[in-house]
């Protein structure tokens, strides 16, 4: 079988038998075998337009929903956090229901088959962990939370590598750190239960990890400080310095119009004076004579 016939055998999801009043076509309910169906296609005048379809399946196809999903939304601060206000008053009041406290704190680890248990010595760790076994939803919603939160710290160590890179540091060595930083970010599954509420054991990881300011700087930026330290200087962006020079050039120039002005007006003055200087002084001459 060729992949053409792969693809054409592929399980796709189509919507329920409906009546479209835009494509002027009508859908059939035809044969199904364990929920997925298949029918025809008509027009409104009841002839066959030769095209099948199928109802039920995997794949969603058409931009086609699913009917009481909601829609999918990353997840974010806001939402973290209401959710583990949520979580954490929920399980306290399902265990206090069963006569279990949650003070002294609970420490909760989730195993490789992911439930969600306590573990160690904790003389309550038995009955905590067969209420949960008995609340399989709750601990789902568990699991998303610890998830959720766990994508948040790994959006800020790897914003944290970028501001690292940025300021100059070692990329190779930010990237081995992010690494680093993604594996413990990974498994940090646990929570505590205090009277407080919930405590995630990834909280506050990603910065930790993987902070704004570089660890480690190149020596080329190493350099380039030395030198600004020593000429006492800002380091400047090209645009941020050519708009300074343009600005410095331009005030000089203004500076020297005026000095030029100040200095033909003063020429300009000794002129006038000297004329009429030379005026009075011919004035008297002629006076002398015709005396």
């Amino acid at each position: 079988m060729d992949i053409k016939e792969l693809l054409a055998a592929r399980t796709r999801w189509q919507p329920a038998p409906t009546v479209s009043g835009t494509s002027g076509t009508a859908k059939t309910a035809g044969t199904s075998t364990d929920g997925i169906g298949t029918g025809g296609e008509v027009g409104l005048d009841g002839a066959d337009t030769g095209k099948t379809t199928q109802t039920g399946g995997l794949t969603g196809t058409n931009h086609s929903m699913v009917d009481g999903l909601p829609a999918l939304e990353l997840p974010s601060r806001e939402s973290v956090e209401a959710d583990r206000q949520q979580l954490g008053d929920e399980l306290r009041m399902t265990l206090a229901m069963a006569g279990i406290k949650s003070d002294p704190p609970l420490a909760f680890s989730t195993d490789a088959s992911g439930q969600v248990k306590v573990e160690g010595d904790d003389p309550r760790a038995a009955a905590v962990n067969d209420v949960l076994s008995r609340e399989p939803d709750l601990q789902n919603r568990l699991r998303k939370l610890v998830s959720d939160a766990q994508m948040l710290e790994h959006a800020d160590a790897v914003q944290g590598y970028y501001q690292q890179v940025n300021a100059g540091g070692n990329a190779e060595a930010a990237s081995t750190r992010l690494v680093e930083a993604g594996r413990q970010i990974d498994a940090a599954k646990g929570f505590t239960l205090a009277g407080e509420g919930l405590t995630l054991e990834c909280d506050g990881m990603g910065k930790a990890l993987m902070p704004p300011e570089p660890t480690q700087v190149s020596d080329e930026e190493r350099m380039w400080r030395e030198m600004l330290r020593l000429t006492d200087r800002t380091r400047q962006s090209g645009v941020v310095a050519a708009a300074e020079d343009a600005a410095e050039a331009e005030k000089k120039d203004k500076d020297t119009r005026q000095q030029d002005n100040r200095k033909g007006a003063e020429e300009g003055a000794q002129a006038s004076s000297a004329a009429a200087d030379k005026a009075r002084m011919k004035g008297s001459e002629q006076a002398m004579a015709a005396a």
